[in-house]
């Protein structure tokens, strides 16, 4: 399984592998392929994996470089977590219960 991690086309080589994409490979390889060098896409995106996302994505932003100086509040960052979350939001968020079909090959 390692050949297909690293023989595949260079220009979609990640730079580093997230937590999510090595344990999802140690889990599952073929989970692995499928999603990150086949690229088959979830059709519905689940409430909590949507809110993982928005805490990384707050965190991303609280240790650019630009704001390493500041001294950021809670408050603040709050604020920044309530625009990622409405800018992100789509209709295919949904509870883990709700969806049946988790993969789309459209």
């Amino acid at each position: 399984m390692w050949d297909l991690i690293f023989n595949r086309n260079k220009k979609h080589l990640p730079n580093y592998f997230s937590y999510s994409q090595i344990n999802s490979y140690q889990i599952c390889p073929l989970q692995y392929k499928l999603v990150y060098i086949d690229g088959i896409k979830r059709k519905y995106e689940s409430i909590e994996s949507y809110m993982g996302k928005r805490v990384h994505g707050v965190l991303e932003w609280l240790y650019k470089p630009e704001n390493k100086e500041k001294l950021i509040n809670f408050d603040r960052i709050c604020k920044e977590y309530d625009k990622d979350w409405i800018e992100n939001w789509n209709s295919n968020i949904c509870s883990k219960k709700s969806y049946d079909n988790f993969y789309d090959n459209s």
